[in-house]
């Protein structure tokens, strides 16, 4: 299971898809 192997997918939250595109 790749939970948080891949923070880029996990884009529940809009802050969250914010970080995953900051960290991209």
């Amino acid at each position: 299971e790749h939970r948080f192997s891949k923070p880029r997918v996990a884009g529940s939250s809009p802050a969250e898809r914010a970080i995953s595109y900051f960290i991209s």
